[in-house]
């Protein structure tokens, strides 16, 4: 009877032993699924996180492309603000396009009076539009220095030959650098500078009859104070 019982109460004995192992097999298998859907859950919002930062760049570029949108259709073009409001202009040093004249320098724009500094070009079709104001102003006394800008010396004073020179001094900026540090947009462009050659205003594009009499006069005007006199002021342009 004992012999008959041994192989089965010997297979019940090593299903004992065998017991514990299984139930610790059983829990670690439960630990690793639980560590898996924990990993899983906490790589959702990982992913969630790299998906954003992949498209922060582009929303960026978007931001700054609307804000510079906006500032260059919105508003009045011709009153682009500058970086010398209210300041001198940066010193400067431009040879001159007839050799028997002096250079163009940052000391002419102070010499007491209000001046004006024209940028211009004889290839700009505006410049062509503005250039009769131009004279009409010289005529009245209004001091007007030219920067010509990117222009072949030949072709300037051709231009000026057949239209008239309305400046006292004309500077030659062929390669433009100077243009740049006055922070010019094109041509033609125009920077009105009191007595003490600080910047009044700076107008883009063609300057007309209606510019000067309603925006820019009325600017010379307080800047020479509300002592000045109405017969010392430049007269109205009519046209």
């Amino acid at each position: 009877m004992i012999f008959t019982f041994m192989p089965a109460m010997a297979s019940l004995f090593w299903r004992l032993l065998r017991w514990p192992g299984s139930a610790c097999m059983a829990c670690s298998a439960r630990v690793a699924n639980a560590l898996r859907q924990t990993r899983l859950m906490s790589s959702e919002p990982t992913k969630g996180r790299v998906s954003v930062l992949r498209w922060l760049p582009l929303a960026l570029v978007l931001i700054l492309f609307a804000l510079f949108f906006t500032g260059l259709f919105m508003g009045d073009p011709t009153r682009l603000p500058s970086a010398y409001q209210g300041k001198p202009l940066p010193a400067f040093s431009l040879p001159p396009l007839n050799e028997t004249e002096a250079d163009l320098a940052h000391a002419d724009l102070a010499s007491g009076n209000v001046v004006l500094l024209n940028v211009w070009a004889s290839w700009c079709a505006p410049c062509r539009d503005e250039h009769p104001l131009l004279m009409a102003l010289a005529e009245q006394g209004i001091a007007i220095y030219g920067l010509n800008y990117k222009d072949a010396p030949k072709a300037a004073r051709g231009f000026l030959a057949r239209l008239g020179n309305p400046y006292r001094k004309i500077g030659v900026d062929r390669t433009g650098g100077v243009a740049i540090d006055l922070g010019v947009y094109g041509v033609p462009e125009t920077f009105v500078l009191d007595a003490d050659g600080t910047l009044l205003t700076r107008h883009v594009g063609p300057l007309s009859s209606d510019i000067w009499n309603n925006d820019i006069l009325p600017l010379i005007g307080r800047a020479a104070g509300e002592q000045t006199k109405q017969e010392e002021k430049p007269d109205d342009i009519s046209g």
